[in-house]
């Protein structure tokens, strides 16, 4: 009995299908179970992100001291007076 090329093909497509859509579900079973964490693993996660907190409210802290500084430079000294050149009136162009 001859076998039909249409259904060869339709056969070949089919199992590829099916063994592509049994990685990717197995591939998300593997990682919703990997995503579960240990107690130990939170804390040490929190506290990373305790240093990263108190690290940023010294750096911002820092911008305050810099900008209470500047904010007092600016208002002691007093603003000085410039004086622009002033361009002439008229211009006489050599012809």
């Amino acid at each position: 009995m001859p076998i039909d090329p249409d259904a060869f093909l339709l056969t070949v497509f089919g199992v590829t299908v099916v063994g592509c859509l049994t990685k990717v579900v197995l591939a998300f079973v593997n990682r919703k179970s990997a995503r579960a964490l240990s107690p130990t693993d939170v804390l040490a996660r929190l506290e990373r992100i305790e240093h990263t907190v108190e690290a940023t409210a010294v750096e911002v802290e820092r911008l305050g001291e810099g900008l209470r500084f500047l904010t007092r430079l600016s208002s002691e000294a007093p603003p000085q007076a410039v004086e622009a050149p002033r361009a002439p009136l008229r211009v006489t162009t050599p012809r």
